[in-house]
Parts: C-alpha cells; structure tokens; sequence
C-alpha cells in the first residue's frame, strides 16, 4: 500500500495519481523507465483520424468539388447525345472542366502539391481546351496563329514568377510581382489578338491592362521599399 506524497491520502497499488488532489503517484520501487511510464501512461503526441487531418479535408474537398463537376458534363454528355445531337459540343464543355479541375481542384490531390507538375498539366489542358473549341468550329488557323501563342506566353510568364518565388520573399513584394507578371501576359495577349486579327483593338486594350497592372505594381514596390509601411503592414495585418 501506498501513500499520496501530498496529501497523505492512502492509494491502491494500480493508481496511477490522487484521487484526491490528483498528484502523480510516485514509488520509490519502481525503476525510472516504470516510473515515467506510471506519471506518463500516455503519449504526448496527438493523432488524428485521417478524415480530421488537413490531408484528410483535402481529400474530403478534391471528392466533393469532383463529384460537383462531374454531374453536368454527364449531364451534357447524354443531351448531346440524345437531344443536341448537331455537333460534339459537349466535348467542348468537357476539356474546359478538365482545365478547371486541374487549376483549382488538382492542387488538394496530393499532400504536398508540385507545382511545376501543376504549371506543365494546366498548359497542357488549356492548349486541349483551346484545340477542342477550335477543332469543332473547323479553324486550325485560330488555335495556331492566336490562342497557341496566348497560352504559350502566358504559360511563360507563369514559369517565370514560379522561378522567381522560389526564394522566400515578403508579402507585399510577392503581390508586387504578381501584377508585373499579369500586367506582361496581359500585354502580350493582346499584341497576338491584334496580329492574328481576331481583334483589332487589341494592342490597345493590352497597353491599358499593362498600364493600369503596372501602376498598381509599382505601388507595392514602393509599399515595400518603405519601412514604414512594411512595419504597419506586419503589425495591423501580420504580414
């Protein structure tokens, strides 16, 4: 029989604390392995279930979003071939889904994401979305002469804010590169509308965009160069 090293109280020999002040119970006896094992009789690590896990709600959410995106391609699917029976349209509304789900469903896929997968996969599925459209309208000169190009310059100026993002940068810097890199993609889709003549405006409507993005960049470069916004952006907002 033992004794509460606190209170005095008399313990069974199993107790493993106090019933009355709940202090562990220690026996001389005991070795130190046994001891450690009777005051920590349970891990000190938690472990969750996998649906409680953040892996496990990505899960949860890549099913749902799937499933949610799933039912009106069917759904076009059957009326395309049962009702709208003209052309395969329906193929149209299923690389666009395709391309959708692969940019914003596909990055809950995996535990850590790979973004260069991601970036290769989301080009590819543009140019099949792009080449789908253009295959059921019968004008190869539109995907090769105009959309082609878009994607391809848009998908460099992607790689390249990835290389760049590489090293740990600062918040606002980030968001400052963000809008340089849509700013160039900008510009550049609308130089390739405008000589591939889809449209004609579109060098003009590509140096506003450029313009307009630039200037908001340029603003956060300067909210960056200055420490005093810095230090009100990490104190107001954590940044």
């Amino acid at each position: 029989m033992s004794y509460c090293v606190n209170c005095g109280v008399e313990l069974d020999a199993s107790a493993r604390k106090c019933v009355l002040c709940g202090t562990a119970v220690y026996n001389p006896n005991k070795t130190e392995s046994e001891q450690a094992e009777a005051i920590h009789p349970f891990s000190d690590r938690i472990h969750l279930p996998e649906e409680l896990s953040p892996y496990g709600r990505k899960k949860l959410i890549l099913a749902i979003v799937t499933t949610v995106m799933t039912i009106p391609n069917l759904v076009c699917i059957l009326l395309n071939l049962t009702v709208f029976k003209g052309t395969p349209w329906s193929l149209g509304v299923l690389s666009g889904s395709l391309f959708l789900w692969s940019a914003f469903v596909l990055p809950f896929a995996t535990k850590k994401p790979h973004p260069y997968i991601l970036w290769a996969a989301d080009s590819a599925l543009a140019c099949l979305n792009s080449l789908t459209f253009v295959w059921l309208y019968s004008d190869m000169s539109l995907f090769l002469g105009c959309l082609l190009p878009m994607i391809a310059s848009c998908s460099v100026c992607v790689l390249a804010y990835m290389l760049w993002y590489r090293k740990k940068r600062h918040i606002i810097l980030k968001i400052a590169f963000v809008f340089l890199a849509l700013s160039l993609a900008l510009l550049l889709s609308g130089i390739i509308l405008n000589a591939s003549g889809v449209f004609a405006y579109g060098t003009e409507i590509g140096i506003i965009c450029f313009v307009s993005l630039l200037a908001v960049a340029c603003f956060f470069f300067y909210a960056y160069s200055s420490k005093t916004i810095r230090r009100w952006a990490s104190e107001r907002f954590f940044l």
